[in-house]
This record gives C-alpha cells, structure tokens and sequence, in this order.
C-alpha cells in the first residue's frame, strides 16, 4: 500500500501530558517543602510539636474509613515526626505509644502497617539526641512509603559504597554499617559524615 488514505493525526495529547507530567512533579516537591517547613517549625519549639502530635493522634483515632487517602497521609505524617523527633512532654509521649500500640494491633489494614512502622520509629528516636536539620526530600518519600533508605556515601579517593539504612537511623548508625562494609574494627577513629546540600557541606557524624 503506497498511499495512507488515512493520514495520523497530530497528537494533541502530548503537549498536555507533558504538561500534566510537570505540574505533578511541581505539587510533589510543593508538598515535601510544606512537609519540610511543618517538621522544622515544630523541631524549634516544643509546644508546635506537642500541638502536632496531639492533632495527628486526633486525626488517626477511630476513623470511619481507616484506609481512605486522607488518612493514611495523616498516618504517613505521623510516622515521619515519629522518626525525627518524639514529644518533650512525657505525657504526650506516652498517649503516643499507646496510641501506635493499640493501632498496631489492625493486621489487616494499612493504618495496622503505619502504627507497627510508626513504632519501630519511635524505638529508633528515642534515646538519641536532638536533631538539627528537618528531614530531606529523600528521608520524607522514604519514611511515608515506608522503605528504607538507599544512599552513596562517596570517599577521598573518589570510591563509594552503597549502604541500605532505616529512614530514622542516626549518622552514628551510618558510620557504623559503612564501617562494617570496610571491615574496619568498630572502634576505628578519624570517620565523619558529611553532607552536601547545593553549596552547603554539614557534618552529620
């Protein structure tokens, strides 16, 4: 057949699709920079981040539709402050461990999954010290999809090694696996961590 008496239309969808694409792309990083300036906010005083955990406890307590959408963000949410920082105020802290403990008892729907996921969280925060930095965009997709992380940690002699960690995992943790990846004894000195953010360099550990 020499000639297509149907001739392909142009594709009109391709531009909005691309288009559509970019804007999805725009509200995720919109939604993890609020993510971000909520965490920060409430790491700078401690009665935002009691009046957070208490309104996440609120929002995650006997909801009609325990796997809807909105709550599993609010779910995702509270994992995240879960794995940065705990509640000053005891009292808080405990209504938040009997809150996950009773959640975590649902084995069946994804709100049972956050509440267990929530509570290895708090294992991990609890006795290490106050972090600095609120959570980078990595550590937030990580911990609200319940994975761990994935990282490169790039050496002097310009190698790297790749190391798997729990999104809550302190930079002591890290130094200890990579560590471990090298075969060096524990008590090997003269390691720090450091992180390069565009054209800022902080020390991790």
């Amino acid at each position: 057949m020499r000639r297509n008496y149907h001739p392909m239309e142009p594709q009109p969808w391709a531009d909005s699709t691309l288009k559509a694409s970019e804007s999805v792309r725009r509200a995720e990083d919109e939604h993890l920079s609020l993510v971000q300036g909520v965490m920060e906010r409430a790491m700078r005083k401690d009665s935002l981040l009691t009046e957070l955990y208490l309104q996440l406890i609120k929002q995650t307590t006997d909801h009609p539709d325990p796997n809807s959408r909105v709550n599993l963000r609010h779910w995702a949410l509270l994992c995240l402050a879960c794995s940065v920082v705990l509640p000053a105020h005891r009292l808080v802290r405990k209504y938040l461990v009997a809150h996950l403990k009773r959640c975590s008892s649902d084995c069946v729907s994804e709100e049972g999954k956050y509440a267990r996921f929530a509570e290895k969280c708090v294992l991990k925060t609890q006795g290490t010290r106050r972090r600095q930095w609120p959570p980078s965009r990595e550590e937030i997709l990580c911990t609200i999809n319940r994975r761990p992380i994935y990282a490169r940690f790039y050496f002097m002699d310009g190698s790297y090694h790749a190391v798997e960690f729990h999104p809550s995992a302190t930079a002591r943790d890290a130094v200890a696996l990579i560590r471990a990846k090298l075969g060096l004894r524990d008590g090997a000195l003269g390691y720090a961590i450091y992180e390069e953010i565009v054209k800022d360099v902080r020390l991790q550990g």
